[in-house]
């Protein structure tokens, strides 16, 4: 789960945009950097949840069902045919 994270937050390094210009407004405007640094921490944090969002219902989904014995009374497993009654 960690590569993935890593992935995600290089693939979604466009959403750091409004930080960045919130870096430039703190050395031209003087805002406060602690706007820059609570969006990227909140960015990181959605990406977090994302990521394990996404790890939780892929884990599940991948294992194949359990054998399940056939209850069907009309199948023709339960049956014989009419040749094995004649047999016996």
């Amino acid at each position: 789960m960690g590569s993935s994270l890593l992935v995600n937050l290089l693939l979604n390094a466009g959403w750091t945009a409004p930080a960045w210009l919130l870096l430039v407004l703190h050395f031209v405007k003087q805002v406060s950097i602690w706007l820059f640094w609570g969006y990227l921490l909140f960015w990181a944090f959605i990406i977090l949840l994302i990521t394990v969002c996404l790890f939780l219902a892929s884990r599940d989904s991948n294992e194949p069902p359990p054998h399940q014995e056939n209850k069907n009374p009309y199948s023709s497993k339960g049956y014989k045919t009419i040749e094995q009654q004649h047999r016996n």
